[in-house]
């Protein structure tokens, strides 16, 4: 076999320090393994809904406040601490997806209620409706900072005694500040999420043909189902070409054979450079036959489309294996390499079935265009 021409990392596994680990989820995870259950937004939640509590509880005695102020204050604490031990046996997985939103929801009654009960209490505590905001921006998209803001104002509002001109200017300059955090970090949160997607997806194509990698076609295979099918392809002569021709031609010639896989592949069909010359082309619930069959069309499309040069046509042998589960991946593979060998010793330019798989007409109950006419399928 070729050696894989794509990168050689474990397929969809982001490291440590990996770009595509937001740096919000790579901080959540040296949490506690009993803290991170759940979504991230959960796990981040539960993290505010903590950081909240243990921040009021640690300073509160720095405040010299009076006895009265102490009531509210534990009573308030225990309630944030009851939610979050609440948030560790509640089944987030069946909830909608906005519960999550309870966390910061809770966070600002926490503070109104000290606002309410504590005189000059909750002002000690303001910046944490910027928590909360930061937390909407980053977890949840724009429309929730929106919805959390007439809650922070009265919140914030509940901090006051008296109210001046001077108070209502900066309850608007934090109104101001609060939605602008939340839409900066919304904004920063799809960038990373489109970079983050067109990383991986340059981690899994292959830059010559455009088709998928070995990273790539990993993926593939281990989303294999019962009734699928599997072609592995190689070029004829290939290295002939190379040798006669210059190695700029023939990568010319993969390129040219990788655009003719991808302009014939039906949407739910797959396809992937394997290595040098070699192609894995992965048919979703079609019989071997049909997949023969399929290949006899693509084998027609592609030796009538020209070459730079004038060049001669470069033909293709290929091996066929079907996936009903009673296999491994890898048993299919080397049973789809045990064909395409049998087929360059036939004479190439052929197409052969795995041990396993009974020949008969390729060409029975599947038209030539098998592929072309299914494509919007």
């Amino acid at each position: 076999m070729t050696t894989d021409p794509g990168p050689g990392a474990a397929p969809g596994v982001p490291l440590a320090g990996d770009p595509r680990t937001p740096p919000a989820t790579a901080l959540l995870r040296r949490l506690p393994a009993w803290a991170r259950t759940g979504t991230d937004d959960v796990v981040a939640g539960r993290a505010l809904l903590a950081l909240t509590g243990a921040v009021i509880l640690t300073t509160a005695p720095l405040l010299d406040l009076e006895s009265s102020q102490w009531t509210p204050l534990v009573a308030v604490s225990g309630a944030m601490a009851a939610a979050l031990l609440v948030s560790l046996v509640l089944p987030w997985s069946r909830l909608p997806a906005g519960a999550s939103t309870a966390f910061p929801t809770a966070c600002l009654l926490a503070l109104l209620a000290l606002g309410l009960t504590s005189e000059g209490v909750a002002s000690t505590y303001v910046g944490v409706i910027a928590l909360v905001f930061g937390y909407a921006g980053l977890f949840h998209g724009s429309r929730v900072g929106r919805l959390l803001l007439p809650l922070a104002l009265v919140t914030y509002l509940s901090m006051f005694t008296t109210f001046t001109n001077a108070t209502y200017v900066r309850t608007a300059v934090w109104a101001a500040f609060w939605i602008a955090s939340s839409e900066v970090l919304v904004a920063m949160s799809a960038q990373q999420r489109t970079a983050a997607a067109l990383l991986d997806r340059a981690n899994r194509t292959d830059s010559l043909t455009s088709l998928e990698n070995r990273r790539g076609l990993d993926l593939r295979l281990a989303a294999l189902q019962p009734g699928d099918c599997l072609a592995l392809c190689d070029l004829d002569h290939f290295k002939a070409v190379n040798d006669s021709r210059g190695h700029a031609y023939g990568d010319l010639v993969l390129e040219r054979f990788g655009h003719a896989i991808a302009q014939f592949l039906r949407r739910r069909d797959h396809a992937a450079r394997y290595g040098g010359e070699e192609f894995v082309l992965l048919f979703a619930q079609t019989s071997p036959e049909q997949a023969v069959t399929a290949l006899e069309a693509l084998r027609r499309e592609w030796l009538t489309a020209p070459l730079p040069d004038d060049g001669a046509p470069v033909t293709f042998s290929a091996g066929v294996a079907s996936f009903e589960g009673d296999r491994s991946v890898d048993e299919v593979l080397r049973g789809a390499d045990t064909a395409l060998y049998a087929a360059k010793a036939a004479g190439r330019d052929r197409f052969e079935l795995a041990a396993w798989d009974t020949p008969s007409d390729a060409g029975s109950d599947v038209p030539p265009v098998h592929l072309r006419e299914a494509r919007r399928s």
